[in-house]
C-alpha cells in the first residue's frame, strides 16, 4: 500500500512538473514625464524576499533579465534611489511594456545610523556579532546563544530552528569537523565579525541541485586584523575550598590558533579540578545525530554528576585535555586535516539512591556509594578531501583507544559491597566517499565505511565474583549509485551491501559462553529528487534482502522500505516540511544475547535470542517562520513513531540482584511529540526573548504481577529565557524551566501515578560600574512539586578587572554552602530518589591573557 502511494505521488508530480523555458523579461523604464531612466535595478523574485535574477536599465531605460534555474518568478521589481520602488506580479507583466516610476523628493534631516542585526542574502542569514554581544560575553558560543533562531545545548551542539547544524566553518574552511565545540567555546567573540547561517546546506558541492538538505551550516567570519596571524589565550587560575579541607584548586588553558586562506590551526591544553566538564569540547557531536558504527558496550563508569545541575556543582575532578586541529589547503584547493586529542580524567563521587520498582509492586532497594573513576582516552583522525563542483573525494581514517577504571564501595540495603569496573575500548574506522561526473549532467557516487570495535572489560558483582566480558564487532557499509537528470528531476539508482559481525564472550562462575551474530544486507534503491517552484522533494523506495545468523538460527527476510520528504517554501518567510519513512530495525547482538550478563554490580539482563523482524514507521512535520529584519523566528514541529513487534520483559529481585528476562509477549507501541519555539530579538538593549516547549506521549506495556498492563508516559518541558543590556552599566540573563512527568494507566486511570513536576530558575546579573570593572551575581533555584524533596538555592559572585589584553577575575562559588542535592526521576519501571554530595564554597582567582 505504501509503495502504491509513493508511486502515485511521483506520477502526479511528474505530470505536473513541466519544464519552463526561461525566456528573458524585457521592457523599458521611464519617469512620470516619459523620459528614460538609467541604472534602475530590475529584480526577479522567487518569492516575497528571495531574488532569482537581476539586471540594470541602459541609457535608454531598456532592460532584459533572466531567472536563474527553471523556476518561474512570482514578481518583478524596480528600485532606484529618488524614485518610488515598484513591484509587479509576473502574471500582470507583459514583455516590452513601459514601466513608469514616480520621482520622490527627500527632505534631509539628522538621522541615527545603526548596523543591520541580521541581513539576508538568498539562503544565507548574516548575524552581526556586535548587535547581539553583551558586555559579559566572552566566547562566540555565548553570543550565539543570544541570536534568535540559534540554540547551543549543554553538550555544545548548535541547532538552527530546532535542527542540528551539519557543518561548522571558520572562514569557509572545515577545520573542526564534528568537534566544533572546541572552537565555539574558546574563540573570543571580539575576534568575530559575523555568524553566517547557510540554510539548506549541501556540504558536497557536486551534489548541490541534485540532493537537498534541511540542515543548516554555520560559517564564522573573522575580523580583518586576526586573519592569517597567530594568536593565543593563556588562562591561569588558582583557588581553594573555604569549607572542609582547603584543597588547592586549579584551572588552566593554553590555546594557540591561526586562520588563514591556506592554513588553519587550533591547538589547546586545558587542566581543571573545579568541576568543569572539559571532555565535551572534544566530543564527536555528529555521532549524536547519525547512525554510528561504533559499539558502545554494556558496561559504564561508576561516577556520574548530579542531573540537571551544572557539572561545576557536583563533579569532583582532576582533568587534563590536549587537542590539535590542523588543516592545510593545497595548491589544487584540496584539504588535508589532522585532529588529535587526549583526555585524562579522574572523578570521585558520593551519592545515595532509593529505587522503587514499579513493575515489582513497589519493592525498594537503597544504596549509598563512594566511588572513583579514572579515564585515559586518545583519539586521532586524518582526512583528505576534494570538494569541487564536478568531483568529490573524501577519505577519513580515525582511531580511538580508552581505558576506564572505576573502584569504590557501596552500602546496599545496609550491607557493605565493593565495586570494581574496568573498561577498555578500541576503535578504528575507514570512511571513503566519492562523486564523479559523467556525460550529460549525470554522475556516479559511492562510499565505503568500515569500523572495527574491541571492548574487553570486567565487573565485580554484588555476589563477590568477577564477570569478564569481551565484545568485538566489525561493521561495513558499501554502496554505489548512478544519478541522472531527466526533465528537471534527478533520478538515483543505488545498490549496496552491509555487513555486521559481532561476538560476545562472557565468563563468570558456572558460565563460560561465547555468542556470535552475523548480518548481511543486499539492497537496491530507486529515488527521485526535485526542486521547482519552491517545492523540494526526495522520494526513495528501498528493497532490502537480509540474511541473519545467530548461534544455530539463521533466516532470510525481504522488506520494502519507502521514504518521502517534501519541503515547500511558501515565501521568503515561511517553510513547511513533511516526511514519512519506514525502516527495518533488526536486533543485533547487544539486544539479542540469551546469556544473563551483569551490566552493573547488581543488575543482570538477558534477551530472547530469537531472530525477529521489527520495523519503525515515522511521520514528521514542521512549520518554520523567519523574519530576520524584524528578528522573529517561530518553529513548530511534530512527530509520530510506531515501533512494531516490540518484546516485553519481566523483572524479578533475586535477593538484591535485579534481573530482567524476556517473555513471549509482543506488541506495537506509539510515541508522539510536539515541539514549539518562539524567539524574538529587539535592537533596543540587545534584547532576546525565547519561549520553547515540548510535549511527549509514549505508550508502553508492563507485566505487573503476571498481568499485561498498558501505560503511557507524558512528559512536558517549557523554558523561558530573556537576556538584555538596558544600560551600559547593567545587563542580565533570566531563565526558567518547568518539567512535568506523569504516567497514566490506560486501562484503569485510577491506578495512574501522581504527577511530578520540577522547576529550575536562574538569574544572572552583571554590573559595569567603571570602564574596566565588571561584577557578576548568579543565582539558581531548584524546587519540586514533591514536598519530600528540599529546594536548593545557589549563589555565585565574581569581580573582574579587564584591560585590552588581559583580565583578572576573583570568583566565589556556592556562597550559601549547599552541600547536598536531592533529585527524583521516574522511568517506565522505576521511581528513583537520589542524593548527591556537592562541591563546597570555593574562592578562585584567574588571570587571562590575550596573545
Amino acid at each position: 500500500m505504501v509503495a502504491r502511494f509513493i508511486g502515485f505521488l511521483l506520477l502526479m508530480l511528474s505530470g505536473a512538473a513541466v519544464m519552463v523555458a526561461q525566456v528573458p523579461y524585457t521592457g523599458r523604464v521611464v519617469d512620470d514625464k516619459g523620459a528614460p531612466i538609467q541604472d534602475v535595478n530590475v529584480m526577479l523574485y522567487r518569492n516575497e524576499a528571495i531574488v532569482m535574477g537581476f539586471g540594470f536599465t541602459d541609457a535608454d531605460g531598456r532592460f532584459s533579465v533572466r531567472a536563474k534555474g527553471d523556476t518561474r518568478p512570482v514578481a518583478i521589481g524596480f528600485v532606484l534611489l529618488g524614485y518610488e520602488a515598484r513591484r509587479i506580479d509576473i502574471e500582470e507583466f507583459r514583455n516590452g511594456a513601459e514601466v513608469v516610476l514616480k520621482s520622490v523628493v527627500f527632505e534631509l534631516r539628522e538621522v541615527s545610523v545603526r548596523p543591520d542585526r541580521i541581513r539576508r542574502q538568498n539562503d544565507t542569514l548574516i548575524y552581526n556579532v556586535s548587535s547581539f554581544k553583551l558586555s559579559q560575553d566572552r566566547s562566540i558560543a555565548d553570543v550565539i546563544r543570544k541570536m534568535p533562531g540559534l540554540e547551543v545545548s549543554k553538550n555544545g551542539t548548535i541547532s538552527f530552528q530546532g535542527t542540528p547544524i551539519n557543518k561548522f566553518y571558520i572562514e569557509g574552511m572545515d577545520l573542526m569537523g564534528s568537534k566544533y565545540a572546541q572552537a565555539s567555546e574558546n574563540i573570543n567573540a571580539d575576534m568575530i565579525g559575523s555568524v553566517q547561517v547557510l540554510q539548506n546546506h549541501q556540504p558536497i558541492n557536486s551534489l548541490k541541485g541534485l540532493r537537498f538538505s534541511d540542515q543548516a551550516a554555520l560559517n564564522i567570519t573573522l575580523k580583518e586584523n586576526v586573519k592569517n596571524v597567530w594568536s593565543g589565550i593563556v588562562d591561569v587560575g588558582v583557588g581553594t575550598a573555604l569549607q572542609d579541607s582547603a584543597n588547592l584548586l586549579y584551572n588552566t588553558r593554553i590555546m594557540a590558533m591561526v586562520f588563514g586562506r591556506r592554513r588553519q590551526n587550533l591547538s589547546m591544553y586545558k587542566g581543571d579540578n573545579t568541576g568543569k566538564d572539559i571532555s565535551r569540547e572534544v566530543m564527536d557531536l555528529a555521532a549524536l545525530t547519525r547512525d554510528a558504527q561504533k559499539e558502545d558496550g554494556l558496561l559504564s563508569r561508576l561516577v556520574a554528576p548530579a542531573p540537571d545541575l551544572e557539572a561545576e556543582r557536583s563533579a569532583f575532578n582532576h582533568s587534563h585535555m590536549a587537542a590539535i586541529n590542523h588543516l592545510v589547503r593545497t595548491k589544487r584547493e584540496n584539504d588535508v586535516r589532522l585532529q588529535i586529542d587526549y583526555l585524562w580524567d579522574r572523578q570521585r563521587g558520593n551519592s545515595g539512591a532509593s529505587t522503587a520498582y514499579l513493575d515489582l509492586g513497589g519493592a525498594i532497594l537503597s544504596e549509598e556509594s563512594s566511588v572513583v573513576s579514572k579515564l585515559s582516552r586518545l583519539n586521532g583522525e586524518l582526512t583528505y578531501k576534494i570538494n569541487k563542483d564536478k568531483i568529490y573525494i573524501n577519505n577519513r581514517l580515525s582511531g580511538s583507544m580508552a581505558i576506564d577504571k572505576s573502584k569504590g564501595t557501596s552500602t546496599l540495603d545496609a550491607v557493605p559491597t565493593t565495586q570494581d569496573v574496568r573498561i577498555r575500548k578500541f576503535y578504528i574506522t575507514e570512511d571513503f566517499q566519492f562523486v564523479a561526473p559523467l556525460r550529460k549532467e549525470n554522475s556516479i557516487e559511492g562510499g565505503s565505511q568500515s569500523t572495527y570495535s574491541y571492548l574487553p572489560g570486567q565487573i565485580l558483582t554484588v555476589g563477590g565474583f568477577v564477570e569478564k566480558l569481551n565484545i568485538s564487532a566489525f561493521e561495513s557499509n558499501n554502496h554505489v549509485a548512478f544519478n541522472h537528470k531527466v526533465k528537471g528531476f534527478t533520478l538515483s539508482q543505488r545498490v549496496g551491501y552491509k555487513l555486521r559481525k559481532q561476538e560476545i564472550a562472557v565468563r563468570y562462575p558456572e558460565v563460560e559462553v561465547t555468542e556470535g551474530y552475523l548480518q548481511q544486507n543486499l539492497y537496491v534503491s530507486s529515488g527521485v529528487n526535485m526542486e521547482r517552484w519552491g517545492h523540494k522533494l526526495n522520494a526513495t523506495v528501498k528493497v532490502d534482502l537480509m540474511h541473519r545468523r545467530y548461534e544455530a538460527q539463521q533466516g532470510w527476510h525481504l522488506s520494502l522500505q519507502p521514504s518521502v520528504r517534501w519541503q515547500y517554501d511558501w515565501s521568503g518567510l515561511i517553510t513547511s516540511q513533511f516526511s514519512y519513512s519506514y525502516a527495518e530495525r533488526p536486533q543485533a547482538l547487544m539486544t539479542l544475547y540469551r546469556t544473563p550478563i551483569f551490566t552493573s554490580y547488581r543488575v543482570a539482563a538477558a534477551h530472547s535470542g530469537a531472530l525477529e523482524n521489527r520495523g519503525s514507521h515515522m511521520i514528521s512535520m514542521s512549520w518554520k517562520y523567519q523574519n530576520p529584519i524584524a528578528g522573529r523566528f517561530y518553529t513548530l514541529m511534530g512527530n509520530w513513531t510506531r515501533r512494531t513487534n516490540e518484546g516485553l520483559y519481566k523483572s524479578a529481585l533475586d535477593g538484591v540482584v535485579y534481573r530482567r528476562t524476556p517473555t513471549d509477549i509482543r506488541y506495537n507501541t506509539d510515541s508522539y511529540w510536539v515541539r514549539g519555539e518562539i524567539a524574538r530579538s529587539f535592537y533596543w538593549a540587545h534584547t532576546l526573548v525565547a519561549l520553547k516547549g515540548m510535549q511527549v506521549w509514549s505508550d508502553y506495556y508492563l507485566l505487573q504481577q503476571g498481568v499485561l498492563t498498558p501505560w503511557q508516559a507524558r512528559n512536558t518541558n517549557v523554558t523561558l529565557s530573556i537576556s538584555m543590556q538596558p544600560a551600559k552599566i547593567f545587563s542580565y540573563e533570566l531563565s526558567s524551566q518547568m518539567q512535568i512527568n506523569k504516567q497514566i494507566n490506560r486501562e484503569n486511570p485510577l491506578l495512574s501515578h501522581p504527577q511530578f513536576a520540577s522547576f529550575e530558575h536562574s538569574v544572572d546579573l552583571y554590573l559595569f560600574p567603571a570602564e574596566r570593572l565588571e561584577m557578576g551575581l548568579k543565582g539558581e533555584l531548584y524546587h519540586h512539586s514533591d514536598k519530600n524533596l528540599p529546594s536548593n538555592f545557589f549563589a555565585d559572585i565574581y569581580l573582574s578587572y579587564k584591560m585590552k589584553r588581559w583580565e583578572l577575575r576573583l570568583k566565589c562559588s556556592n556562597l550559601l554552602d549547599n552541600n547536598l542535592y536531592e533529585h527524583r526521576v521516574r522511568t517506565s519501571t522505576a521511581d528513583i530518589y537520589s542524593s548527591y554530595r556537592l562541591r563546597p564554597r570555593e574562592l578562585f582567582l584567574t588571570a587571562s591573557f590575550q596573545l
